[in-house]
């Protein structure tokens, strides 16, 4: 299940799980940790996240993204409004290039678009991609770029 966030009811100030309302209509209970837990940066379920999400009631894995409106490359606030871009929702964690798709260390493999690209184009061998650098999804949940890379320097 891939859908935005409409509403969300945290079940704590603050909380990574709650029931939420998606753009489509639909409605989706995160209850308690994921199978599977991806690094994401709004902390918190909000309104315009990006949830990806696999079968079952509750899900046996979910990922809440924050749309790059609303980050900095380090998590901290932008200031930004809570409106996304429409264009990318941040992602992070060690990963591998499989050819057509991109697969995180924590065992997602998600598509890439067929015009995905490295941002910082000049760094040579970004693959393997350590656990700090972002990627950016699109609204199908598809990776357009690896967005950030932090130097080892």
């Amino acid at each position: 299940m891939i859908g935005l966030i409409a509403s969300a009811e945290p079940d704590s100030p603050g909380g990574w799980t709650g029931t939420v309302a998606l753009d489509d209509g639909s409605t989706i209970v995160l209850r308690g940790a994921p199978q599977i837990q991806l690094q994401t940066f709004s902390g918190q379920l909000q309104t315009g996240d990006l949830v990806l999400a696999g079968p079952g009631k509750p899900p046996a894995w979910w990922a809440d993204l924050a749309s790059k409106n609303r980050v900095h490359p380090s998590g901290a606030p932008s200031g930004a409004t809570d409106v996304p871009d429409g264009l990318c929702w941040k992602i992070a964690g060690g990963a591998f290039d499989e050819g057509g798709a991109i697969h995180f260390s924590n065992g997602l493999l998600l598509k890439k678009t067929a015009d995905f690209k490295v941002v910082y184009s000049w760094i040579p061998d970004p693959f393997p991609a350590r656990s700090d650098d972002n990627f950016c999804v699109n609204r199908a949940g598809e990776v357009t770029t690896l967005d950030f890379i932090w130097e080892p320097y």
